[in-house]
């Protein structure tokens, strides 16, 4: 069976979030003490993938041949129905290995602050088989930046080979093999 490509955005764990404070802060305005807020507690995380409109359909299929994303569910916009062949999507919530992500269309109903900064993302996807990825993803259409490099120098966080791949959607993706960390790479740090 092949393995399932893991993806993860460096410098986050995609495990339950927990934020809390470890001091009594003051409040620069009044000088009042803070007591620490209680702990937060997320359960997941969820990028959102927009992809300027009506191609989303074509990105989630894209997805789907070049990253193996299985689709878990799916939002169209009713009021457009009628007016397209294919319905805009509001969101399309796709699965690669166990992370999942959205995918929606960049329409005029988008707020205005995210039309002005949105550019593309970059997604970092681990797999054991690099190359194997990097073939599969181009065969769909992704282009590579680079060949499949050793990890040195500037790709020295990964054990593995890593490639750059650039969708036909804007996003970069960084296929890289898993980086194993030993227990001295994790330092904790305190949060002031």
């Amino acid at each position: 069976m092949p393995k399932i490509p893991h993806l993860s955005i460096p410098f986050l764990s995609l495990a339950t979030f927990s934020f809390f404070s470890l001091y009594k802060m003051s409040d620069s305005t009044n000088g009042a003490e803070v007591q620490p807020s209680k702990a937060v507690m997320y359960t997941s995380l969820q990028p959102l993938l927009y992809v300027e409109a009506p191609k989303a359909h074509d990105a989630v299929q894209f997805f789907k041949a070049a990253f193996d994303a299985e689709e878990v569910k799916r939002d169209v916009n009713p009021k457009r129905k009628a007016d397209q062949e294919q319905p805009l999507l509001v969101s399309v919530e796709l699965k690669i290995g166990s992370f999942s992500f959205l995918v929606a269309d960049l329409t005029e109903d988008v707020p205005h602050e995210i039309k002005s900064v949105y550019k593309g993302s970059v997604i970092r996807l681990e797999s054991e088989e690099v190359e194997a990825a990097v073939a599969k993803a181009v065969s769909a259409g992704a282009i590579s930046t680079d060949e499949a490099a050793p990890a040195d120098g500037e790709r020295a966080l990964c054990d593995g080979g890593v490639a750059k791949l650039k969708d036909p959607y804007g996003n970069l993706w960084i296929i890289s093999a898993p980086r194993k960390l030993e227990p001295y790479d994790v330092q904790p740090q305190m949060v002031l």
